[in-house]
């Protein structure tokens, strides 16, 4: 069955320079397996990179790779590299920083902090950083490399329609069911006295810090920063651009391990400690506090709602939110919201969260939900109503109703095509030898002389 997904290669295999959890159990006997210019590729850096590829992030195996694919990958990667050594393509250090602590960041959350981390590992972070340096300096140059290659690859429409006639027709995806949604918020607005109560909290908490408490501890206990928490409140390397304006302008002022008076930001209160600085990046950990908004002022939201939905007999839902909505990063569009996984206006089903598709089981098209709590993108409690703008069930994949994914399907080829005939060209200009699986992988032989 054919299915719209990237194509095998260098431009979408994920590249996991932190091994799964578990991996480092796995032992190979090691011989090299090729050669690429002055590069060796090891039987160990095929099974690792299979292994990464192959389990979840337990270490579970719970997929097959063929490490033929996973070979070819990585002699298109090293071809990449000497290329970029002719380039003269240099990643700064600041860059490589912050890519290992974005990584070992995952890994901890992932974990549950970084004394299991660190227990399952059975190495220290700084001991991983090091460890996995040079894979992330090269997991970039390769980055650099793609997007020079082919970042400014672009389909036409004609390309888009000649990529889907050629797919044969007993051979198209299957579509799962998708909604196309909008709503109509609510926000009620925290009240002073709480706002004051959050600033009191953290006022204390901060004197507390500036005595000796431990801030790893605070975070765990208090913090409501979900990403962060369990990692002690650390947030990483990032850039300013990376941060909230009003964090990072305050952040970024301070001295390494000087703590700030509470932050006022769009997701809550914080205080932030710099723990580092390099370059452009710096590394912050931070405690976050919501102030909470008073049951009966979201009651007086709910009652609001009931209200207003009384009118759809007479306006539609559109320029009902468009009126009244008090989520405006939706309001001027009718209410219509985004996908943030994919940019577009659907929603697959399956990927709702099952108390949204419970809801929406019973609606139709045109239907809108009883007015329900929810919480919004940065946080912040509200009541709304879902609209069901559009309902698309379950359908074999067509240009008419799929164009976005069959175009992108469409890019993902066409991108592949380029970096295969960049490498064809490239390669002639470098000694390469593969030797190791010729006889499970004879279509590896072309790489050969």
């Amino acid at each position: 069955m054919f299915k719209f997904q990237s194509p095998k290669h260098i431009f979408l295999l994920a590249i996991v320079a932190v091994w799964p959890i578990g991996i480092q159990a796995q032992t190979v006997v090691d011989e090299v397996v090729a050669v690429v210019g002055a590069s060796v590729v090891l039987q160990s850096d095929i099974e690792i990179r299979a292994f990464q590829l192959e389990a979840d992030e337990r270490g579970n195996r719970v997929r097959s790779v063929s490490r033929c694919e996973v070979l070819e990958d990585v002699l298109i990667q090293k071809v990449l590299v000497a290329q970029a050594v002719l380039d003269s393509v240099i990643i700064e250090d600041d860059e490589v920083d912050a890519e290992i602590d974005r990584r070992i960041n995952m890994q901890v959350s992932q974990a549950g902090g970084r004394e299991r981390l660190e227990k399952l590992m059975g190495r220290t972070l700084d001991d991983l950083r090091l460890d996995i340096r040079d894979n992330v300096y090269e997991d970039l140059v390769i980055q650099r490399m793609q997007f020079k290659i082919t970042g400014e690859v672009q389909v036409t429409p004609s390309e888009v329609r000649r990529y889907f006639d050629r797919i044969p027709k007993d051979s198209l995806p299957l579509i799962p069911g998708e909604v196309e949604l909008a709503h109509l918020a609510m926000i009620p607005q925290v009240r002073e006295e709480e706002n004051q109560r959050v600033l009191q909290a953290l006022e204390k908490m901060r004197a507390e810090l500036e005595k000796g408490s431990s801030f790893c501890i605070k975070s765990k206990f208090y913090s409501e920063d979900p990403g962060s928490a369990e990692n002690c409140g650390e947030l990483g390397f990032m850039k300013r651009e990376d941060l909230v304006p009003e964090f990072s302008a305050v952040a970024f002022g301070l001295e390494p391990g000087q703590i700030s008076a509470p932050v006022k930001t769009q997701f809550g209160y914080h205080i932030i400690e710099l723990l580092d600085k390099r370059g452009q990046y710096a590394n912050f950990r931070h405690v976050l506090m919501r102030p909470k908004v008073a049951l009966s002022d979201l009651v007086s939201a709910e009652e609001k709602l009931t209200a207003l939905i009384q009118q759809l007999d007479s306006i539609d839902f559109a320029t009902l939110a468009i009126r009244y909505s008090e989520d405006k990063e939706t309001a001027n569009n009718g209410g219509r919201l985004m996908n943030p996984s994919t940019g577009s206006g659907r929603f697959m089903l399956e990927e709702l969260d099952p108390a949204t598709y419970q809801l929406l089981s019973t609606l139709k098209e045109g239907q809108h939900s009883k007015p329900q709590v929810s919480v919004s993108s940065d946080g912040q409690k509200m009541v709304r109503v879902l609209y069901v703008n559009k309902r698309i069930d379950a359908h074999t994949a067509s240009l008419e109703q799929d164009y976005a994914r069959i175009q992108q399907a469409a890019l993902n080829e066409k991108k592949m095509n380029v970096l295969k005939s960049w490498i064809d060209k490239r390669k002639k200009n470098l000694h390469i030898q593969v030797q190791g699986y010729k006889e499970s992988c004879p279509e590896l032989n072309q790489w050969n002389p």
